[in-house]
């Protein structure tokens, strides 16, 4: 059960990771913001910091998961 919980939460983490870079880029290029005067943006949209956050989140269960495993592993 744990080897499907770290799988699963890297794969995860992975996915939003990259989604999070898709976003930063496009969100960059300007692709979804419409430009209108005295119009001023943050430099990071909410759907990258969603996606960021999410992808540490799961990554911190991938490491919580695999250390459990191991200290398992360890008992004498």
């Amino acid at each position: 059960m744990e080897k499907r919980i770290a799988c699963w939460s890297y794969w995860l983490g992975f996915v939003c990771l990259v989604l999070s870079v898709i976003c930063r880029v496009v969100y960059a290029f300007a692709v979804w913001r419409t430009i209108t005067l005295g119009h001023t943006s943050w430099y990071l949209s909410t759907l990258f910091l969603s996606f960021f956050h999410a992808s540490v989140l799961f990554f911190v269960v991938t490491i919580a998961t695999a250390s459990y495993v191991w200290l398992n592993s360890q008992k004498p």
